[in-house]
């Protein structure tokens, strides 16, 4: 017999006499003649390149890895979250480090440590930035909170995320309008406040005119 070659995190371990199943018994929501078995996290090796700051809807600013790219759990990995200066500081994370990687609950790379072995005394310590990477407003730290923020409501990447998010399925769950398209309409200036997604009807002709925006794709937004 053939088994398909596939990744999984896990197996489910269960009594393979079924007729031990009703005096083995159940809880309210489970068997208990059957148990998940989760595998540990696989981990792979790469080098950090370079560190980005990306500036949430919060204006929460967070730092990212910049990975060489590498296979993980049947995906190709090229960035990793760094969460806060904490973090960066505790792990004593450096560019051009190598680094174990391994997904957070089989979903978000992240760095499980730094191979400081391998250092050749070329890897550049990570610093915090002083100022908002987009607007260039003074970033402040929070006393209750390790991460850095930028306070500028007009922040274009705050702006930026805040419509991305009104739009996604964790909102209004809004079709058509992905991350790439809402940078692109607001980059225009159609699209500058949560009121704007239902006045884009009133651009529909120049919209229909921009390269990569056909009929198809304008009709596929509920909104016009």
């Amino acid at each position: 017999m053939e088994f398909l070659k596939t990744d999984i995190d896990g197996v489910v371990i269960k009594v393979n006499d079924m007729k031990l199943h009703d005096l083995i018994g159940y809880t309210m929501k489970v068997p208990k003649w059957a148990i998940a078995y989760k595998f540990p996290a696989e981990e792979v090796l790469t080098r950090l390149k370079d560190v980005e700051f990306c500036v949430g809807r919060t204006g929460k600013v967070t730092p990212r890895a910049d990975l060489d790219p590498v296979r993980l759990q049947g995906s190709i990995v090229r960035s990793a979250t760094l969460n806060n200066e904490d973090y960066i500081k505790e792990k004593d994370i450096r560019i051009g480090d190598i680094v174990s990687i391994r997904k957070a609950g089989d979903i978000i790379p992240e760095i499980v440590e730094v191979k400081k072995e391998r250092r050749t005394g070329c890897e550049v310590p990570l610093k915090m930035l002083d100022n908002c990477p987009i607007c260039g407003t003074k970033l402040i730290r929070k006393e209750s909170e390790a991460a850095y923020f930028c306070t500028n409501p007009n922040c274009d990447a705050r702006n930026i995320e805040a419509l991305i998010h009104y739009a996604s399925r964790d909102a209004m769950n809004i079709e058509g309008f992905g991350e790439r398209i809402v940078e692109d309409f607001y980059n225009i200036g159609y699209l500058k406040s949560i009121s704007d997604y239902y006045k884009l009807y009133e651009h529909k002709s120049t919209l229909m005119e921009l390269e990569g925006f056909g009929e198809k794709s304008i009709l596929a937004t509920e909104f016009f």
